[in-house]
């Protein structure tokens, strides 16, 4: 087969016409993406430094979730504390009701007290079933200080937080968990031969509050009654004063209370700003990734009407360079 032989204007205006449409496939390319860096042919350096802006980016994302869900469990959690709070404010109530008619019967029990215990003893029931209730996602931070919660902040999980939970649960008669250490049955019923030097109160094993002699067997619950009044009982039958222990430690419970919530207040102010700052962190990723790869959707417009025009000058340059060997053909006709 002959070779075709090409001058050398025609072939510089051909290599140029070349070129000139590799730059114009480029600029589509960039315009249909608004990238312009799409691979690695591209730019390997811009392309891998992007990728790796992205992939942390997005490692953020998931964690961000995370951190949310974390935010609505201490949610959950300050309602809990909220309605505990109301709970041991109605149990003050009773409590102070039972004094006032206490003190109104110069210190003996008031006539009303079993039914005023009654009431005292379900709102701390109430207390322990709420501590259980207030769970989010299978995370309990009100009722047991084993519980915690985890808070991972960086994608290599050396910036965290855990939180600790408390047992605020309270028994049916105040005697297990933390606000049980301050509240108290008001009044305790025992037997008639039991004396003050041989009764001891002890927890049973159903979170109850039994009441034993010195020989371990339990005394009945009939007969005179006994009044716990600090952490002793008391023979002198002085209503008032137990009653009044009791009003002390609910009061104590409500301090407790109020300031675990202070503190899962400032667990939650810490989860949000560190939120914040997540949120900041990966727009500013999403942003340096973008500054390596997108493409100026202007200045790829306006490459694109130079390029056109280059091609079409060049084609008029081709076509004009032809003409000298078409002049040839004419020394024949």
């Amino acid at each position: 087969m002959a070779e075709v032989t090409l001058t050398a204007a025609l072939r510089a205006n051909l290599l140029s016409l070349q070129h000139t449409q590799v730059l114009l496939n480029q600029t589509e390319q960039r315009l249909a993406t608004g990238r312009k860096v799409n691979s690695a042919l591209d730019n390997p350096g811009a392309f891998f430094a992007s990728q790796s802006l992205t992939n942390r980016a997005s490692d953020l994302s998931n964690l961000l979730d995370s951190q949310g869900q974390a935010v609505e469990t201490l949610k959950a959690t300050d309602n809990g504390i909220t309605s505990i709070t109301s709970f041991l404010q109605q149990a003050k109530a009773v409590a102070q009701q039972a004094l006032n008619e206490a003190n109104a019967a110069g210190g003996a029990a008031p006539t009303d007290v079993k039914d005023l215990a009654k009431q005292f003893n379900e709102i701390l029931k109430q207390i322990t079933t709420l501590a259980g209730d207030a769970s989010y996602q299978g995370t309990n931070l009100l009722n047991s200080a084993s519980n915690s919660l985890k808070v991972v902040y960086n994608e290599t999980g050396t910036s965290t937080q855990t939180i600790q939970g408390v047992d605020f649960t309270a028994g049916s008669t105040g005697n297990t968990g933390t606000i049980a250490t301050y509240t108290h049955k008001f009044i305790v019923g025992v037997g008639t031969t039991a004396t003050t030097s041989t009764i001891t109160q002890t927890i049973s094993s159903a979170g109850g509050l039994a009441i034993q002699d010195a020989q371990g067997s339990s005394a009945a619950a009939s007969g005179a009654q006994w009044y716990l009044t600090t952490t002793t009982l008391d023979a002198a039958h002085n209503a008032a004063a137990a009653i009044q222990f009791s009003l002390d430690q609910v009061d104590a419970a409500l301090t407790t209370v109020r300031a675990q919530a202070s503190t899962f207040g400032t667990n939650l102010s810490i989860i949000q700003t560190r939120q914040d700052f997540t949120n900041n962190l990966i727009n500013t990723l999403k942003e340096g990734s973008d500054s390596l790869t997108l493409a100026d959707t202007n200045q790829e417009g306006a490459n694109l009407l130079a390029l056109q025009t280059t091609q079409q000058l060049g084609i008029q340059s081709l076509s004009l360079a032809s003409q000298a060997n078409q002049s040839v053909l004419r020394l024949f006709g």
